[in-house]
């Protein structure tokens, strides 16, 4: 009989770290996935506005081709350059 508490102990122990490892690696995932996503905003504003103009012109958007395809669209008041508040659209 304390064989069998004992095994069946070691099994639950088994179950939980591998619960626990489970539930880490998906954490850790998440975690990776949100740190990638947070490098790839990076590519924010401020990074892009190379030249520290205070603006993001077609030359610096070329970087991005999912922004020079919104371009057009995103400068408003038609200056050919993103304001800080054209791109907050983006």
């Amino acid at each position: 009989m304390t064989l069998i508490l004992a095994n069946q102990f070691f099994d639950k122990t088994l179950n939980m770290k591998e619960y626990a490892m489970k539930h880490l690696n998906k954490a850790l995932a998440l975690i990776a996935i949100a740190s990638s996503s947070a490098a790839f905003a990076a590519s924010d504003f401020d990074s892009l506005d190379i030249d520290g103009s205070g603006t993001i012109s077609p030359s610096e958007a070329a970087v991005d081709t999912d922004l020079m395809a919104e371009f057009i669209e995103l400068d408003t008041d038609g200056s050919g350059e993103l304001s800080k508040e054209e791109f907050s659209n983006y």
